[in-house]
């Protein structure tokens, strides 16, 4: 998951992006040599690679292209971008200098934006809505899950890929951006002001006709997701609660450690994911506490097709030793692990260099976990883990509470 105010790991997998400004002609010699440079920074590739032909390219297009080159800057990463295009694999890509910096930005803290958590449509080629934050302009503004982003001030989203519309709609605090939204057949323009955005680790509340669920809402597995929860969880407990919801819906991951903790925070000690290198070597992440839950405490975990990564070796862990019901949706399946370089010309290589099993060597990667009871695709308006301003309920948490109560009738 992406956020219009917090960038994660997935930026740069769809879309694409302009490059609208021409640069001096590059000659094939100074090609050559940034190419054959820019690889040798990485490390040994196992193979010579001969540039040959694409140095005798770079040639004809300086000899008859009507038009200017961009620089060696734009050619290196283009060339690299086509090597990865070719790889089958969404999550090995090249982050340009601006998406990397932009990607930087989501740890130093604060900055201004709109405070949602968007994710790529590729069928519309737009933006999409997944999460306005609680208070945030975004829904002050309006916007609701399912909303699709198709253009800012002006450009159209299309264009702009989703990195460029994250550069766009992210600018000074207290100033105003246009976004034009499609929703159903219906296309409206908002103007919204930009304020501060910190990014919520948890949202908790007591739910239910008794008031005695814990409801806990994990956005994402930074460094503070197990210590939140933690303290969360043992407000839950000395609160009499009988059953506890962890909502993982929008949530995109983070840290592979947070989620280890998170899964023995609910679980207990045990294995929680294995890792499968490209080399055949094997790494078992395992919990190392004991549980901070009560085993007697019945636990339903909420997912949808944008809970990934990290969300999904959690659900994947409990589900497997059967510590908890999945609800919801389908999940992603990014069950991949990327390690990033950062290159010469401050761009970053992410390279796809091993796989993650569930406790049960189950693939998440491709595949994502199948919940235990399926809800349908929520329609734009429906908010996960907010209740819909028309029905007053959420799916997904009605369900959960009437598991719950089932379980406390056949007890």
């Amino acid at each position: 998951m992406l956020a219009l105010s917090v960038l994660s790991a997935a930026v740069g997998g769809a879309g694409g992006y302009l490059y609208g400004q021409t640069q001096t002609a590059v000659t094939a010699d100074r090609m050559w040599a940034s190419l054959t440079g820019l690889w040798s920074d990485t490390g040994q590739i196992g193979r010579t690679a001969d540039f040959a032909v694409l140095e005798e390219a770079i040639a004809v297009l300086e000899d008859v292209f009507i038009g200017e080159l961009p620089g060696d800057d734009v050619l290196n990463q283009a060339a690299i971008e086509g090597v990865l295009a070719n790889l089958d694999d969404r999550y090995t890509l090249l982050l340009r200098p601006e998406q990397a910096a932009l990607e930087a930005s989501d740890t130093s803290g604060q900055f201004g934006g709109i405070g949602s958590m968007v994710e790529w449509s590729e069928e519309d080629l737009a933006v999409r809505i997944t999460e306005p934050f609680p208070g945030s302009p975004a829904a002050e503004a309006g916007l609701v899950t399912g909303d699709l982003v198709i253009a800012v001030d002006g450009e159209p989203v299309a264009e702009l890929g989703m990195s460029g519309t994250i550069s766009k709609v992210r600018g000074p605090v207290d100033t105003a951006v246009r976004l034009d939204i499609r929703r159903g057949a219906e296309e409206f323009e908002l103007t919204i002001i930009r304020a501060t955005i910190d990014m919520p680790t948890t949202s908790h509340e007591l739910i239910g006709p008794d008031a005695d669920i814990g409801y806990v809402r994990l956005h994402t597995f930074n460094a503070l997701a197990a210590d939140k929860l933690g303290d969360v969880i043992k407000g839950f407990e000395s609160a009499d609660v009988t059953g506890l919801i962890l909502d993982l819906r929008g949530n995109g991951g983070g840290l592979l450690d947070e989620s280890v903790e998170v899964a023995g925070l609910l679980a207990g000690r045990g294995l929680v994911v294995r890792q499968i290198y490209s080399d055949g070597r094997e790494e078992d992440h395992r919990a190392q506490h004991r549980a901070v839950l009560d085993r007697d405490t019945p636990l339903v975990v909420l997912v949808n097709r944008s809970s990934a990564s990290a969300s999904e070796l959690v659900a994947g862990a409990l589900q497997d030793n059967g510590r908890a019901v999945l609800i919801g949706e389908p999940t992603l399946g990014k069950g991949s692990v990327q390690v990033t370089r950062m290159l010469a010309d401050e761009s970053q290589i992410r390279v796809t260099n091993s796989l993650w099993f569930t406790p049960k060597d189950r693939s998440i990667n491709g595949e994502g976990l199948v919940p235990d009871v399926l809800i349908e695709r929520m329609e734009p308006g429906e908010a996960p883990g907010v209740a819909d301003p028309d029905e007053d309920a959420d799916p997904y948490i009605e369900a959960a509470l009437r598991h719950l109560s089932d379980l406390r009738t056949e007890g």
